[in-house]
């Protein structure tokens, strides 16, 4: 009976992945304005009830979700609806992350989707993505504002109830 060995080999090292440094947020429930450097490897956030930890939570899924289809009927049906995210006398919020890459290879990034909402409507006020180089070479990427337009959905209280 023959047998074979595979060769002896070091475990390939883990891909480089993309780290959230900064969340950026504004006018979201309890939170008037926040904004929180993120340590690696890890960061907890611990605080009484009420002072946002959940909040800063559901702003990343938004975020992540941003980009997707229908991102703002998500916002008026999920998350307890775009009014129930916004500060009491807000008409707008801003989530915002900036993301560097472990390796090195890019820039490090910022990401920042400001909401509006009135008469009903909830539309994407402004979505801007910057690399953030060390001095004045910092450069926005891409910067869209919208008014109701492509991003824009009527919002039905009744559907988000």
């Amino acid at each position: 009976m023959l047998c074979s060995a595979l060769p002896a080999s070091d475990p390939e090292p883990p891909d480089p992945m993309d780290r959230i440094r900064r969340v950026i947020l504004q006018n979201v429930r309890a939170i008037r304005d926040l904004d929180l450097r993120v340590s690696a490897p890890f960061t907890v956030l611990i605080g009484e009830n009420g002072a946002g930890k959940s909040t800063v939570v559901e702003c990343l899924e938004l975020l992540r979700k941003a980009a997707e289809p229908g991102f703002l009927s998500a916002v008026n049906t999920q998350h307890r609806g775009a009014f129930g995210l916004l500060r009491r006398g807000a008409t707008s919020m801003t989530l915002g992350v900036e993301i560097e890459d472990d390796a090195g290879q890019l820039p490090p990034m910022r990401y920042l989707l400001t909401l509006t909402a009135l008469g009903g409507f909830f539309s994407v006020a402004e979505e801007r993505l910057e690399t953030l180089n060390k001095g004045p070479e910092e450069r926005v990427l891409w910067r869209a504002w919208r008014g109701v337009g492509a991003r824009s959905e009527r919002h039905h209280p009744e559907e988000s109830a």
